[in-house]
């Protein structure tokens, strides 16, 4: 589910959308099935990556649905507060789902760039170079592998992505591994900057 909580007035967090009983999943409007980011755009519309179903939903600030939009595994989604552009970032995203369709193996890590809700056609896509994942990593509740984030004010856009570890201390530096003892090359970890150039991801800066 979302919750949603007034920080000003101090309430305690209140239910937004979906159900707050994790075994309720559902496909239908304002339903999820592995909820794993919000994004809100500048008009205060609440994007939610619904990633086992395979979209993001769109509701209102009062959190009536207003749509979906298909998109392969999104895991992370964020908006460009300026354009409204949609940027949909995809890996592998560990849940119970996932390790019985043993479904993990067939996700492709990349960055979808679609248009604004209102005509959110897909504009471009690119691979992301991640370090290595396993069996393992989609299997248990380890945290997130990867985190990835938008700078609405660079120009051109810059995309952030942070390779995480779940079980390391030192959050944002793993590089990755396949939960056996095999890990990325210290290269490969930390957190990355990129720009979208002649249809791939140029880094510029790196951490």
């Amino acid at each position: 589910c979302v919750m949603v909580m007034d920080y000003e007035r101090g309430d305690q967090p209140t239910l937004f959308a979906g159900s707050r009983d994790e075994e309720e999943t559902g496909s239908g409007p304002g339903q999820f099935h592995c909820a794993t980011s919000v994004a809100c755009d500048a008009g205060g519309r609440v994007y939610v990556s619904d990633y086992m179903n395979d979209r993001v939903q769109v509701f209102a600030p009062d959190g009536k649905f207003l749509q979906a939009i298909a998109v392969d595994k999104p895991a992370v989604v964020r908006v460009h507060q300026k354009t409204g552009d949609i940027y949909v970032f995809s890996w592998v995203v560990h849940n119970v789902a996932m390790t019985k369709a043993d479904a993990w193996k067939a996700v492709r890590p990349r960055l979808i760039h679609l248009g604004p809700a209102e005509a959110p056609s897909r504009k471009a896509e690119y691979p992301l170079p991640l370090p290595m994942h396993g069996n393992w990593w989609a299997k248990h509740p380890a945290g997130p592998m990867y985190w990835g984030e938008i700078d609405s004010w660079s120009e051109p856009v810059t995309i952030w992505i942070a390779t995480l570890r779940g079980s390391a201390v030192e959050r944002g530096i793993g590089g990755g591994g396949d939960g056996f003892g095999n890990y990325g090359t210290w290269e490969q970890a930390g957190i990355k900057g990129f720009v979208a150039q002649d249809g791939r991801l140029i880094p510029v800066r790196d951490f």
